[in-house]
C-alpha cells in the first residue's frame, strides 16, 4: 500500500551508510506516528508484517511539521491497529534458467495478535537468492594488443534466514512499552571458473572462491510514559554479528607445473550497544525535544593470509596488519525546537553535538577523538492545498567502518588495502528543497534538489609506505535531482491504470589524489530512470505491467586500479497478476526481459595511475539471461 502511495518512493533509514548508534530519526516512513527505532529490520520488512486490514488510513505529511526531529521532506505514516489474530505469508519461486539453478527457499510468514493490552507479532523469513553469468572477459597490454581471452562462469547461492518478534503493551495510564528481538543466519556462497588462453602461454584454469557466513542478533525496548509536562522515551539495544570470511583462488597448470594459489580468510566479531533517552514537550507555542545518546562499539579482526605449497596445502604468509580491534564510545546531545508560523508555515530547529573515542589495537595501534557539531534547520510551506514546498539545512557527521582501519586482502580482485588508522569521519552541509503538488485526477509529483559540501572525505590515497588505503580528501560535493511522478490515465479513458516514473541526476566533485585534477566521486551514478506501467483492469482481479530502467554506472578510482563494478545499465520486466485465487495473490514475472550482460571494465597501473603506464586492461561482458518467478501471497 505505501509503495503505491501517489509520487512517493520508499526510502529505508539511512541506507546511505552502515551507521553505529540510533541518531536522530531518518527515512520517511512512520508506523503510528513512531519512528522504527530498529537496525536489523528494514522499513520493508516491517512494513510486510502489518495486515492490511489492521490499516486504519494512510497519511501523507511534511516531516517538519512532525515533532520528530530529523525528518524533512514528504512522510508518509501508516495508521494501524491490531484488533484479535492474523497473519500473511509469501512465498517466490525462480525456476532455473539456461545457467542458473532454481530457488524456491524464498518468502516470509508473519502472524500478530492482539491478547488484551499487548500485541504480539512473530515473523520467520529467507531473504534467499541464486545468481549466475557466463561469458567471455579480454586481457590487453599496456599497448592495447589482446594477450589473454578467457571464459568466465559464476555462479552464487544465499541464504538469510530470519527469525522475529515483538510486543507491544499500552497501560491503562497510557504508557507505552516494545520489545523487539531478532536472529538471522548468513550463507553467501560465490563461485568462478576462469578459463584461460594466453596469446603466449599454455592454457590454464583458475577456480576462485568467495564465502561470507555470519550470526547476528538484535535485541531492544523501549519504554514511553508521561513524566512532567511532557514523555520521556527511553530505548535499550544490543546487537552482536559473527562473521567467519573466506575468499582463495587457485590456478591449474599444464601438468607437470606446480598449481599457485592464496588463500584470505577473516574472522569478525562486532558488538553495539546503545542507551537513548529522549524528552518531548510543549513550551512558548511550540513543540520541544531533547534527545541523550550512548552508542558502544567494538570490532575485533582476526585474518589470515596463505599461499599454496608444493604438497597442495597453503602455508601462512606473515600478514599482522590484519590482525587488530576498534573501540568506540560515541556520545550525543540534540535539542530541537518545533512550531507552526502561520497556518500554512512551520519551522523545526535541532542543533547539538557528538564525541566521539576512537581506539585501536594490535597493529599499528592508535588513540584519537573528535568532537562534532551537528544540526538542522527545516521549513514547510504550503501555499496551497494541493501544494507543499519543504527547506533543510542540515549538518551530519558520518561514520567510518572499523574494518577500514586494518589492511584486507581481495583475492578475486587481484587487490589489498593497507589499512589506515589515521581515517577521520566526514562531515557536510545539506542544503535541500523539495516540492510535492496533487493534480488531483491527474496524478501527483514530487521534485527535490539537493547540494552537499562534504569535508574529509573518504576515498583512495597513497600512503607514505607505497600501498593504497582509504583516506580522507579535504573537500567534495554533490548535486542530486530526484523526480518522483505517478500520473493516472483515468481521465484519457484508460481506468485503473498509471504509470509510475522515478529520475535520479547526480554530479560530483573530487580533486583526485592522484592527479590532482577533478572527477567524479567514486561510484556516481550520474542519470537513472525508472518507469513503471501498471494497470489494473476494472471489475476484475487481474492486473498487469512492466518496468523499464536505464542507469549509468559510476567509475570506481583507486590509486593503480581505475574501472567500472559489475552492473545492469538497462533493466526490464513483465508481470501479471491476480489478486483473487482461492483468496490468494499470484503473480508471474519475466525479468531481465532485454537480456542484459553484466560488464566489468577494469585498468591496472604500473605505479599510480597519473603518471605510470598500464599494465594490463580487462573487460568481460557476461550474459545473464531472462528470468521467470512466481510469487503466492495470503493472508490468514
Amino acid at each position: 500500500m505505501v509503495e503505491r502511495v501517489p509520487g512517493f518512493t520508499l526510502q529505508e533509514q539511512d541506507e546511505e551508510e552502515e551507521t553505529r548508534g540510533l541518531g536522530q530519526a531518518t527515512g520517511n516512513v512512520l508506523i503510528n506516528g513512531e519512528r522504527l527505532a530498529s537496525k536489523s529490520d528494514t522499513v520493508e520488512y516491517q512494513l510486510r508484517r502489518i495486515s492490511a486490514s489492521d490499516v486504519i488510513r494512510i497519511e501523507v505529511a511534511d516531516g517538519a511539521t512532525l515533532n520528530i526531529p530529523g525528518l524533512s521532506g514528504q512522510v508518509v505514516n501508516v495508521v494501524a491497529r491490531q484488533s484479535g489474530f492474523s497473519g500473511q505469508f509469501n512465498w517466490d519461486f525462480e525456476p532455473a534458467n539456461q545457467i542458473k539453478k532454481s530457488n524456491f527457499t524464498k518468502g516470509g510468514i508473519s502472524a500478530s495478535a492482539s491478547l488484551g493490552r499487548a500485541d504480539v507479532t512473530l515473523a520467520f523469513s529467507n531473504d534467499s537468492r541464486r545468481g549466475a553469468s557466463l561469458g567471455p572477459a579480454l586481457i590487453t597490454d599496456g599497448d592495447g594488443m589482446l594477450i589473454d581471452a578467457r571464459e568466465l562462469f559464476t555462479h552464487s547461492r544465499t541464504e538469510i534466514p530470519k527469525f522475529s518478534g515483538s510486543v507491544r503493551y499500552e497501560t491503562a495510564g497510557g504508557a507505552v512499552a516494545n520489545l523487539k528481538g531478532a536472529y538471522l543466519w548468513n550463507r553467501f556462497d560465490w563461485h568462478r571458473r576462469e578459463a584461460r588462453f594466453p596469446t603466449f602461454e599454455d592454457p590454464s584454469v583458475r577456480f576462485i572462491e568467495r564465502s561470507d557466513h555470519f550470526k547476528e542478533y538484535e535485541i531492544g525496548a523501549d519504554l514511553d510514559f508521561r513524566v512532567g509536562p511532557g514523555r520521556l522515551k527511553l530505548i535499550g539495544l544490543e546487537s552482536s554479528k559473527r562473521q567467519d570470511y573466506s575468499t582463495q583462488a587457485i590456478i591449474e597448470l599444464t601438468e607437470g607445473v606446480q598449481d599457485s594459489g592464496t588463500r584470505y580468510v577473516l574472522d569478525a566479531d562486532s558488538r553495539e550497544r546503545i542507551g537513548r533517552g529522549e524528552y518531548r514537550w510543549r513550551m512558548l507555542g511550540g513543540d520541544w525535544s531533547m534527545s541523550a545518546e550512548a552508542a558502544f562499539n567494538r570490532l575485533d579482526n582476526i585474518s589470515g593470509l596463505f599461499e599454496l605449497g608444493g604438497d597442495g596445502e597453503f602455508l601462512a604468509i606473515p600478514f599482522p596488519e590484519g590482525t587488530g580491534g576498534v573501540t568506540e564510545d560515541r556520545y550525543e546531545a540534540i535539542l530541537s525546537y518545533g512550531r507552526t508560523l502561520t497556518s500554512r508555515l512551520s519551522l523545526q530547529v535541532a542543533v547539538g553535538g557528538e564525541y566521539s573515542r576512537l581506539v585501536q589495537t594490535g597493529f599499528n595501534a592508535e588513540e584519537r577523538s573528535f568532537r562534532r557539531p551537528k544540526g538542522s534547520f527545516s521549513l514547510a510551506w504550503a501555499p496551497r492545498p494541493d501544494l507543499d514546498i519543504s527547506m533543510r539545512l542540515n549538518r551530519r557527521v558520518g561514520q567510518l567502518e572499523f574494518g577500514d582501519f586494518l589492511a584486507e586482502v581481495f583475492v578475486d580482485n587481484d587487490n589489498a588495502n593497507a589499512g589506515n588508522n589515521q581515517l577521520v569521519p566526514e562531515q557536510s552541509w545539506e542544503a535541500e528543497i523539495e516540492i510535492a503538488k496533487d493534480f488531483g485526477a491527474w496524478g501527483s509529483a514530487r521534485l527535490n534538489l539537493k547540494r552537499i559540501w562534504i569535508e574529509d572525505v573518504v576515498t583512495f590515497i597513497l600512503l607514505p609506505g607505497g600501498g593504497e588505503s582509504l583516506g580522507n580528501v579535504d573537500r567534495a560535493d554533490r548535486k542530486q535531482l530526484i523526480f518522483d511522478g505517478s500520473l493516472r490515465l483515468e481521465p484519457l479513458g484508460i481506468p485503473g491504470a498509471r504509470v509510475d516514473v522515478l529520475l535520479e541526476l547526480e554530479d560530483s566533485s573530487i580533486i583526485d589524489p592522484v592527479t590532482a585534477e577533478l572527477r567524479p566521486i567514486d561510484h556516481t551514478e550520474g542519470f537513472n530512470l525508472e518507469t513503471e506501467f501498471r494497470h489494473d483492469i476494472p471489475r476484475s482481479d487481474f492486473a498487469w505491467g512492466f518496468i523499464v530502467r536505464r542507469t549509468d554506472l559510476g567509475r570506481y578510482y583507486r590509486i593503480f586500479e581505475l574501472g567500472e563494478d559489475d552492473g545492469f545499465r538497462k533493466w526490464g520486466e513483465v508481470y501479471v497478476e491476480n489478486k483473487d485465487v482461492f483468496g490468494l495473490t499470484l503473480r508471474a514475472t519475466y525479468a531481465n526481459a532485454f537480456s542484459e550482460t553484466s560488464r566489468t571494465y577494469r585498468t591496472f597501473y604500473d605505479g599510480p595511475h597519473d603518471l605510470s603506464p598500464v599494465l594490463y586492461g580487462e573487460k568481460s561482458d557476461r550474459k545473464l539471461y531472462p528470468q521467470f518467478s512466481f510469487e503466492v501471497k495470503g493472508s490468514f
